[in-house]
């Protein structure tokens, strides 16, 4: 089982009046294989958190495809098996309070004190 992969993944914004094309994305091709630990590192707009919300399908992809566990990202019952617990959550407005840090939404939701002694409480 594959547990993650992609071929040729794109994501484009139109933006403003002119409907300027922006390219968060560009044909992505990605494995990773079960057993596996892959992180997203890059510089602020690399396309690292478009490609997690490609894969959780809370965007849309412009063109290419993506799997998870051998799954297209369109088949719903992925999201049965996935989790996403987002830095912050908010429109990315200034005048916006972000949310809590997740440790603060973990609690009540999932058992830390599992977590290991590695995890800050």
């Amino acid at each position: 089982m594959t547990p993650i992969r992609t071929d040729g993944l794109t994501k484009e914004f139109r933006l403003g009046l002119g409907r300027q094309r922006v390219v968060a994305l560009d044909r992505l091709n990605l494995e990773v294989h079960q057993g596996e630990i892959f992180g997203f590192l890059g510089h602020n707009g690399a396309g690292k958190t478009t490609t997690i919300k490609l894969l959780l399908g809370l965007l849309a992809p412009t063109a290419g495809q993506a799997w998870i566990l051998d799954r297209p990202i369109e088949d719903v019952t992925i999201k049965q098996q996935v989790g996403f617990l987002p830095e912050a959550v908010g429109d990315g407005r200034p005048d916006r309070r972000a949310s809590p840090p997740a440790q603060k939404i973990l609690e009540g939701h999932a058992p830390t004190d599992r977590l290991g002694a590695g995890v800050n409480q």
